[in-house]
């Protein structure tokens, strides 16, 4: 099931399975069968299932997993995660191959990972991992390493390496300094280079040499990446730079003025700190100098001089602008003004010809309406006359009463006949049309299923009769009327609560 396992003090087996976690084997008084098997998996107790690895520490059995050592609770029956063991080598996310020297040393490795934690006289251990990074690319992490009193085999690529857990480093410090500075604005420009007789001296900059780059160094031949640096430059920056061990900085286009650069270096070999300060000085460019600042203030003087004379004579200008924009203006409105009234009297007098015109039509129309009247009562009357006359011949020649009679009642029957006779209504219909625009005519061609009675309806309404007159008219009573008022509303769809006669006469 797995080539890892190791023996608890009590007698139990821990195994390692590369993919389904950990197995507790507790084992019978003979050691023979497995009396109970408890698994750790993901869920229970465990992170993941997959590279889990046990260890031994001090007699003590820990398992290491992807967020830390974990140890076995035998009361409680389950892992619990131990951070004083996980914190020595502060190494999460992989589980780390971690075995002990007879001397209490643990050496932990993974992929890209080796280090050496040294057990110290107070139980604490003191990790180094700086000092076998070389090894780290080269180390086959397959097969337990082996020991001796002082000395750890591990396996490489090609061959062994013996580590000497006795060696120490060598107890030396460095101090960190600016190295060189340059001016960047052209072409690289040597401004400074690091003398012991120079130390803190004040580097003083041309403006035109204003972007430049600070080099510094804490010497560490070991690892050239053992040193990291931090740096601000005050009278410019806010904050410190984040650490890194890139052992330069770049400034551009900086203001003239005093500044103080500072570096930090820190040795993570060593643990040593230590901090340079240097003086840099960016002179004012030549049009920031007291000379010029009295060129500009004469120029600014002459300027300003010139500026109120200019001002003066342009004010001058746009007065004098002014008032003949502003005879103009009036010269504008009056002409305006004048155009205007003219305007309103053509307007006045075309309201005042339609007007007459209107008064002038409305007359002609009572005219020809009283006109059409006379001439049909006329008529009517020159009719009766003649049956009139024609009766009294009968009488004085001693007719008949019967024929007598007959002759009254033909007289009557022609009265009857001429009140409602339409023979004139096309000649009325023709002068009405005259009067009133073709009314008769356009009443028709937008209604055509209207009778002859339902137009001379329309035509007396148009003609603003009341219902006693145009039922005189119309030989019929004012109810008939009325109701051929209803009738014609519908022939015309119109909406209720609209006025007929209003409508008719804006037809």
């Amino acid at each position: 099931m797995s080539g890892e396992f190791i023996e608890d003090a009590d007698g139990s087996i821990w195994v390692s399975h590369w993919q389904k976690g950990i197995y507790h084997l507790v084992l019978d008084n003979e050691l023979k069968n497995v009396k109970h098997t408890e698994h750790f998996h993901k869920g229970n107790g465990l992170l993941v299932d997959e590279l889990n690895i046990v260890c031994k520490i001090q007699g003590r059995t820990y398992i290491s997993t992807v967020d830390g050592l974990y140890s076995y609770d035998s009361k409680k029956r389950k892992l619990t995660l131990d951070n004083g063991m996980s914190r020595i080598f502060n190494k999460f996310g992989v589980p780390l191959n971690i075995y002990e020297t007879p001397d209490g040393d643990l050496w932990a490795y993974t992929e890209k990972y080796l280090a050496l934690a040294q057990r110290q006289k107070n139980g604490r251990y003191k990790v180094d991992s700086i000092s076998y990074k070389g090894m780290v690319n080269r180390l086959q992490p397959v097969g337990r390493p082996g020991f001796t009193a002082h000395q750890t085999l591990l396996n490489s690529q090609d061959g062994f390496f013996v580590a000497s857990r006795q060696e120490q480093f060598v107890g030396y410090k460095s101090k960190v300094f600016v190295r060189r500075i340059y001016s960047t604005n052209k072409r690289d420009s040597l401004l400074m280079a690091f003398f012991p007789s120079n130390n803190g001296d004040a580097v003083r900059v041309d403006h035109d040499n204003n972007s430049l780059r600070i080099e510094y160094v804490m010497p560490e031949y070991r690892d050239p990446n053992a040193v990291t640096y931090s740096c601000r430059l005050e009278g410019y920056d806010k904050h410190w730079s984040t650490p890194q061990t890139a052992n330069y900085t770049d400034y551009t286009h900086l203001p003239k003025g005093e500044y103080v650069f500072h570096v930090k270096a820190h040795n993570r070999l060593t643990g040593q700190n230590d901090e340079f300060r240097q003086t840099i000085i960016i002179l004012p460019a030549w049009y920031e100098t007291w000379w010029a600042y009295l060129i500009y203030i004469i120029i600014g003087v002459l300027t300003v001089r010139m500026l109120i004379l200019y001002l003066k004579k342009r004010a001058d200008r746009e007065l004098l602008r002014m008032r003949k924009e502003k005879e103009r203006q009036l010269r504008e409105q009056e002409r305006e003004f004048q155009m205007e009234q003219a305007q309103k009297d053509k307007q006045l007098a075309e309201l005042r010809n339609e007007q007459l015109n209107l008064n002038l039509k409305q007359k002609a129309g009572q005219l020809a309406d009283s006109t059409i009247n006379l001439v049909r009562k006329n008529e009517m009357l020159q009719e009766i006359d003649q049956s009139m006359f024609e009766l009294s011949e009968d009488v004085k020649h001693n007719e008949p009463a019967t024929a007598l009679q007959r002759r009254i009642k033909n007289i009557r029957r022609s009265i009857e006949m001429n009140m409602g006779d339409d023979k004139n209504w096309q000649k009325f219909e023709e002068n009405f049309n005259l009067v009133y625009d073709n009314f008769m005519q356009r009443l028709t061609e937008h209604y055509p299923e209207l009778k002859m009675n339902d137009r001379k309806l329309c035509a007396y309404l148009r003609m603003d009769l009341s219902s006693k007159e145009i039922a005189s008219l119309m030989n019929c009573s004012e109810r008939s009327v009325e109701t051929a008022r209803y009738r014609l509303r519908k022939k015309l769809q119109m909406e209720k609560g609209d006025n007929l006669t209003t409508f008719l006469q804006n037809f």
